[in-house]
């Protein structure tokens, strides 16, 4: 059960690492270091959860006895001081973190030596890791525990203290995440400081008072839900906060994705319509639509289409008729129509009237005084933003297609014209 969790947690992590990785190289070099630091956390602790899982442990033990012990705290202070690093770039333009770095990186290779010394000079016995009996009798040992839960648990604070201190001047996804993470620093600051009292027991009293038992589940009994459970439960915790700010976009982005392409599929007759008497609004050619942006990239295929239409309303603007608007506005709201789907409808009848006269090459003759109905725009009352704007336009081209008013005013372009990657 034990072993399971640990691969588990080690799996997951790892797997986030990669991810991670993979998302920095397509971005290129440059750009803040701390994106970095993220898959130093994330791989560390894949890692120190691999190494430290018993079957890991029992396999490594035929190399050197404990060693397994060994490189899982490595691994852990790496993470921890990976995880520092990020919250110093997120918290602090790169000069002033670069400045910071290296303080924190001088006590962080300290610790690590010390381990090292520490370990091979303790002589420790083949107990696979359970070290709680030999405290008293081996101080060498017990200084490492200490040196480990000491640099450990300044680290938790320091990460905390980033993350809440942070959290306040920033919003949305990360500030939640920074809160998160400051949780699982709070619940691994309960394993280090059971293991400063139970080590530092166990060295005064002897070994009765530190005997250490395996763990047949993580949760058997308080020591191993300190020593084990919550371990686990801490990084779990901390790997949420510190990849919510990442994956929180990716996954709206999903939860949009199919109303995207719902909108891009609805705009198509409308902007057909107008690339046919204005091919020059397509911003590339339309041909080449699926080699430029794959369904993947619906938001900036839909954000192109909005523009394009837009561009081809505001180039037939010598064609739009106001006598149109004025017919379709009355007989709608003598059909019952009111607010935007009236002036959706009156809309789409003047685009389709406008593409007609525009077909013809005949632009709309208008009084002395007067020129042509000029395309909508902010100061008559446009949508403000890009989503409003979409959203307007779709009730455009359900009307230009579907409405029994605007079908009079010219036919719709024959599908087999429209190019094929529109």
């Amino acid at each position: 059960m034990v072993t399971a969790l640990f691969l588990t947690v080690s799996l997951l992590v790892s797997l986030a690492a990669v991810l991670r990785a993979a998302h920095n190289l397509r971005r290129g070099p440059g750009g803040n270091p701390g994106r970095w630091a993220l898959v130093g956390v994330l791989g560390s602790l894949g890692f120190a959860f691999l190494v430290l899982a018993p079957a890991t442990q029992a396999v490594l033990a035929g190399i050197y006895p404990n060693i397994g012990r060994l490189l899982s705290n490595l691994g852990t202070l790496a993470a921890a001081f990976s995880a520092v690093m990020l919250l110093l770039y997120l918290a602090h333009p790169p000069e002033e973190a670069r400045r910071r770095a290296p303080r924190r990186f001088l006590v962080f290779v300290v610790a690590e030596l010390a381990l090292i010394v520490l370990f091979f000079s303790a002589g420790i016995p083949e107990s696979r890791g359970l070290f709680g009996e030999y405290y008293s009798t081996h101080p060498t040992l017990a200084g490492y525990v200490l040196v480990y839960s000491a640099y450990l648990g300044a680290v938790l604070v320091d990460l905390a203290w980033l993350g809440l201190r942070y959290s306040n001047a920033t919003s949305g996804s990360l500030r939640i995440g920074l809160r998160v993470l400051a949780v699982g620093c709070v619940l691994g600051l309960s394993y280090v400081a059971e293991k400063l009292y139970s080590t530092t027991r166990a060295a005064v009293v002897g070994p009765d008072a530190g005997a250490e038992s395996y763990c047949v589940t993580p949760f058997d009994n308080f020591g191993c839900a300190m020593s084990v459970g919550m371990p686990a439960v801490s990084v779990l915790v901390m790997t949420v906060g510190l990849l919510l700010p990442a994956v929180t976009p990716f996954v709206a982005r999903l939860v949009r994705a199919p109303g995207e392409w719902r909108a891009y599929r609805e705009l198509r007759p409308l902007w057909a319509a107008l690339y046919e008497v204005v091919p020059e609004i397509a911003l590339t050619s339309p041909d080449a639509v699926e080699g430029d942006y794959g369904r993947g990239d619906v938001s900036m295929r839909l954000y192109r289409r909005v523009i394009e239409i837009r561009d081809g309303v505001l180039a037939l603007r010598p064609y739009r008729d106001p006598s149109v608007a004025d017919q379709v506005s009355g007989a709608g709201r003598a059909a019952g129509l009111t607010g935007e789907d009236l002036a959706a409808t009156v809309e789409a009848a003047v685009i389709r009237a406008a593409v007609t006269s525009a077909r013809s090459g005949r632009p709309v003759d208008v009084p002395s005084g007067e020129t042509p109905l000029a395309a909508p725009g902010p100061e008559a009352a446009l949508p403000p933003d890009l989503a409003s704007e979409t959203a307007f336009l779709r009730r455009v081209a359900v009307a230009f297609v579907s409405s029994a008013l605007v079908r009079p005013y010219g036919g719709e372009r024959a599908a087999a014209d429209v190019p094929s990657g529109a």
